[in-house]
């Protein structure tokens, strides 16, 4: 009866994301209504300010990532398929919860007994964004194009490269199969870098030596503040990255894809992902890339559904142990 349960809990689950990822796919092949698309260069009507480190005057946008040396839990699978967690300390630009775990990877594997429970000092709230993380836009006032369409803030947050809603810490420690599928469908695709773009930050310039006094950060590099000593943080120490878009890159001309609102502000949409372009594009370009990430999308979700629904099935199929019933002798 378990196995049978295991079963359907993949089919339903799996299930799921194979619909899910049909839909996205059909979906693909609907019209984008009401797009607007706006090409020319970008003009700085107010510059960016990051109010914690007192930096101005660095451009459209100044990305500030605190970080806090803490425990962090990394797990591994046990010859039981158990997760089991261990201890390795390092940077993160979130808070890390308590947990529980062995001091080394080796202890867990030998299985030891006692595990101790790690808990980490509190990450400043002034650092922390909406979501909980330490990854913080400041975004300044930029126009495009000759009639000075003005972009919201949202697309300036595509000069980080990726969404800043993703954790790339996390999506490397992630499932294999499941980052061997997403390789694989971008590069059949070349949907990766959808709507965002690459290489147009630098370390932030001019910062000032006091910025983070305050905080009792110092500057240790370009653009990088840091309390504790260089190259041996303890618990609790803090390091802060900023980082501004490339002045030469500003030169280029750009193209921003969204939707117009009531009072002339071109907004990101949910359908075409806010797409920025560091080039002059095509409405037929836009569409074909907009098809593609539907349909990477929808592969995804499907692949992933297929998935799910194997490993329930296999962990329905293997045999359990049968137990074994005493004869009143010793062996």
């Amino acid at each position: 009866m378990k196995k049978v349960i295991l079963i359907l809990i993949g089919a339903l689950i799996g299930g799921i994301g194979v619909v899910s990822g049909i839909l996205y796919i059909l979906n693909s092949f609907s019209k984008l209504d009401g797009v607007t698309m706006v090409s020319g260069k970008l003009r700085i009507v107010k510059q960016a300010e990051d109010d914690i480190l007192n930096l101005k005057d660095m451009g459209p946008v100044i990305f500030r990532t605190t970080e806090m040396y803490q425990h962090r839990p990394e797990k591994y699978y046990t010859k039981n398929s158990i997760w089991h967690y261990y201890v390795s300390d390092g940077f993160e630009h979130f808070p890390v919860e308590t947990f529980e775990g062995y001091r080394t990877e080796e202890e867990g594997r030998r299985g030891m007994t006692g595990t101790t429970i790690f808990k980490n000092p509190k990450f400043p709230k002034e650092f922390l964004n909406e979501n909980n993380d330490g990854r913080v836009a400041s975004c300044g006032t930029v126009e495009i194009g000759k009639k000075g369409i003005r972009l919201d803030s949202s697309f300036l947050t595509l000069f980080y490269g990726k969404s800043m809603e993703e954790n790339e810490d996390e999506e490397k420690k992630g499932d294999v199969l499941e980052n061997a599928l997403i390789s694989i469908l971008e590069s059949v695709l070349d949907v990766k870098n959808f709507g965002y773009l690459e290489d147009c930050l630098v370390p932030a310039y001019d910062t000032p030596e006091d910025g983070g006094k305050k905080y009792g950060l110092k500057l240790v590099g370009k653009g990088v503040y840091a309390s504790g000593k260089d190259g041996h943080p303890k618990l609790g120490d803090l390091r802060m990255t900023c980082q501004v878009v490339d002045p030469r890159i500003l030169k280029k001309e750009f193209t921003a894809v969204g939707k117009l609102s009531k009072d002339g502000k071109l907004l990101t949409m949910d359908g075409v992902e806010g797409a920025l372009y560091d080039r002059k594009v095509t409405m037929a370009e836009v569409k074909f890339s907009y098809r593609k990430y539907k349909i990477f999308k929808g592969l995804f979700l499907i692949g992933s559904g297929i998935m799910t629904f194997a490993f329930f099935a296999v962990l329905g199929m293997i045999p359990g142990r049968k137990k074994r019933t005493s004869t009143g002798f010793l062996n």
